[in-house]
């Protein structure tokens, strides 16, 4: 199976310095053909002259009015060629061993989505194993328990099940994602779009998981805070 790696972008230089190496090392280990997108979203075109001098191998595409991280995750996922694609953010590293897991998770047919463990700062965070709580009337996102990294304990050697796979690191068939339109753009610009994508298919009888085996630090360093207000 072909893999296409899709990163939404706005100009986020230091993280994609960070970031795409880490993701190409990764990529270049699989046995199967793969591809890197990076999504210009900012609009400007700002990413792709620099992407094209520090990372020839990648693909950009430029967006020509930015469109959020649902336009822009959907975007990728036109362009792409692979059976699989993996979204990530540019503020997530990815670890050893990352890719072959969350492939692996795929072959089964009633998967539907999968992601890895995410870490901050080596700590579990909410994102890790997540599961959805009402508290005030509104829905707000707990872990649901704990587990060692890179490690599948024999009762969930199918994966760890969750509310939804993070937008921001998840292998899903492209196949599928396009033909639903990616994610939802009720949620424009951002946040909850993958809690509905993931729940959805668990409605349609589809199975989300977390593979433990693949760790992503998320360090949540995004450019969103520096263009939108925190309300």
């Amino acid at each position: 199976m072909k893999l296409s790696v899709i990163i939404p972008a706005l100009d986020d230089r230091a993280l994609l310095a960070a970031s795409l190496p880490l993701v190409l090392a990764e990529a270049e280990l699989l046995s199967s053909e793969w591809e890197l997108i990076v999504v210009d979203d900012t609009g400007t075109g700002a990413l792709e002259g620099w992407l094209k001098a520090e990372f020839p191998s990648i693909q950009c595409h430029v967006r020509a009015a930015n469109g959020g991280f649902a336009a822009a995750s959907l975007s990728g996922a036109e362009q792409a060629r692979g059976e699989i694609l993996c979204v990530l953010n540019p503020d997530v590293c990815v670890q050893p061993g990352f890719f072959a897991p969350l492939l692996e998770r795929l072959e089964s047919s009633e998967v539907f989505a999968v992601a890895p463990l995410v870490m901050r700062e080596g700590e579990l965070t909410d994102e890790s194993l997540p599961r959805l709580e009402q508290e005030d009337g509104s829905v707000v996102i707990r872990r649901r328990g704990s587990v060692e990294a890179g490690v599948t304990a024999p009762e969930y050697e199918d994966g760890y099940p969750v509310a939804f796979a993070l937008g921001g690191a998840f292998c899903v068939r492209r196949e599928e994602f396009v033909a639903q339109a990616g994610f939802d753009p009720l949620f424009e610009p951002f946040y909850f779009e993958d809690v509905d994508l993931c729940w959805s298919a668990w409605r349609a009888g589809r199975r989300v998981v977390v593979d433990p085996r693949a760790i992503a630090e998320h360090s949540n360093r995004g450019t969103i805070g520096a263009n939108v207000p925190e309300k």
